[in-house]
């Protein structure tokens, strides 16, 4: 099963698990690092962590869970999320960034990449002439790489990266 999900790198993502009636949230930040983890809306676990890897640990009645995220890449993805209880593995979701195929075709990767030399050369020729200040070339490529990030998810004709579920064997 494949659903749509509400991915920010700002506002975080989240992946949500039902276990005997109760809704298990797991949410987490690329941006902060911070983690929580909700049961029906309650927190039960909170940390701020910046590796790829990280483990949240709580308790519900006498069963032990724990949340686990795995980042496979920042940016490329995928971010599986592993809900363990007593220990065993028991759900698993991923949340994956799929290709825009339709869109590739008609913006093919080399056309792009000479659009953004174009931007850069006209970029350092303005700075140049109009005697722009240094600290105007970090600001171009923050607003560079917003762009390319932001055309990269728009053209995503799913509207976005999606959550999986995974079959734990």
């Amino acid at each position: 099963m494949t659903t749509n999900s509400t991915f920010s790198f700002v506002k975080g993502y989240s992946f949500s698990f039902e276990d005997e009636g109760r809704l298990i949230e797991a949410w987490f930040s690329a941006f902060s690092g911070l983690e929580k983890v909700f049961v029906n809306g309650e927190l039960v676990s909170s940390q701020r962590n910046y590796s790829k890897n990280s483990t949240n640990l709580f308790e519900i009645g006498e069963n032990e869970y724990s949340t686990s995220l795995e980042v496979v890449s920042l940016l490329k993805g995928p971010f599986i999320c592993t809900l363990r209880k007593n220990g065993e593995a028991y759900k698993r979701k991923k949340l994956i960034f799929p290709r825009a195929v339709a869109n590739s075709s008609k913006n093919p990767f080399i056309l792009r990449f000479l659009f953004y030399i174009l931007l850069g050369l006209v970029f350092g020729f303005s700075k140049n002439y109009f005697d722009f200040p240094s600290w105007s070339t970090y600001i171009f490529l923050a607003i560079l790489f917003i762009f390319v990030f932001a055309y990269h998810y728009k053209t995503n004709k799913n509207g976005g990266p999606l959550i999986e579920d995974e079959e734990i064997v």
